[in-house]
């Protein structure tokens, strides 16, 4: 594999992981970075000629190489951006692991202020008529309907 190829694959991974992972399923995707890499190199070389310009006769051998090295490096980061890097549509929100502990944290808060509202003593529960003791009952299954399904999201979403 082209080190395109290795940039591809790695660029289409942490951009696009879902549509990554779904383009595994339906092709050889080895084959199919190897060629987009191989593409990637023709069409930077092109570029890279292009970017040198001519020859000058008062340029030195060390502006030359620099003038090369930088028409290079130009192409390169052309072909990166725009041939091997995933449209920007197909981007999936990265999140810190700072930004998950918040969010878990939030959650966590979120479940504990939904049950001190199911709380009920039983001087409230002898107050209540038996549809509101229903209702109230009723909510707290919800609740625990939701509690158990947010779970079960967490345990997917960060493997635990």
């Amino acid at each position: 594999m082209t080190n395109y190829a290795a940039i591809a694959q790695h660029n289409w991974k942490t951009l696009a992981p879902s549509t990554y992972q779904q383009m595994t399923q339906e092709m050889d995707i080895e084959a199919h970075f190897k060629t987009m890499g191989q593409r990637a190199e023709q069409i930077a070389g092109e570029l890279a000629y292009q970017y040198q310009g001519q020859d000058s006769l008062e340029e030195t051998y060390m502006q030359k190489v620099g003038r090369i090295n930088a028409a290079t490096a130009r192409a390169r980061e052309q072909v990166i951006a725009e041939e091997l890097t995933p449209p920007r549509y197909l981007w999936e929100e990265q999140q810190s692991l700072e930004d998950i502990e918040k969010q878990k944290q939030h959650e966590q808060d979120y479940l504990e202020m939904r049950k001190i509202d199911f709380r009920v003593t039983e001087e409230q529960l002898a107050q209540m008529t038996q549809q509101e003791q229903d209702d109230a009952l009723y909510s707290w299954k919800m609740f625990l309907q939701e509690l158990e399904s947010h779970d079960e999201e967490e345990r997917l979403m960060y493997g635990e």
